[in-house]
């Protein structure tokens, strides 16, 4: 029987050549979320993925499914936590920020710039140069918050 490639191969090897698809199943759904998230869309992604998976397990399922007997019964053990799987990887990658929080981060990769010297900056994941506030050194620095004045020394901190 030939399996690819017009070689000979043996029907067992053909079979399991469909054991990847699970995983890229998984792959795709967790793709699509990612470049989805936040949307409805993207939730739209993963309930589908999960429906389908709910209907898989419905059409192979039991003594009467088209594998029935022991199986069927492995294979529905295997496809819950799987299916859980989808949709619980699926439900944490929506729920992530679609975009850095803050103004200080590459507008290229969306390094986190927190903490650096704007003067001067690269970003050290793409090397993109930093063109937001602060990043000329020939500009004088933007005026500091003053802090509040200091308290004399008779003068509590108790409430009024």
């Amino acid at each position: 029987m030939p399996c690819s490639g017009g070689r000979h191969v043996p029907p067992r090897l053909c079979r399991n050549r469909c054991v990847i698809l699970p995983v890229v199943y998984l792959v795709l759904v967790w793709f699509l979320a990612m470049r989805l998230r936040r949307t409805w869309a993207g939730v739209g992604v993963v309930v589908a993925a999960v429906l389908v998976l709910v209907a898989v397990n419905q059409l192979l399922g039991g003594e009467a499914g088209p594998f029935g007997g022991k199986r069927a019964s492995i294979l529905l053990v295997l496809l819950w936590p799987y299916l859980f799987l989808v949709g619980a990887g699926g439900a944490f990658i929506l729920s992530l920020p679609s975009r850095p929080r803050g103004e200080y981060h590459c507008t290229r990769c969306h390094y986190d710039f927190a903490g650096l010297d704007p003067a001067g900056l690269v970003c050290p994941e793409c090397g993109t140069p930093w063109r937001g506030r602060g990043w000329n050194p020939d500009e004088p620095e933007p005026e500091l918050i003053k802090p509040p004045p200091a308290r004399p020394k008779g003068e509590s901190a108790g409430l009024r």
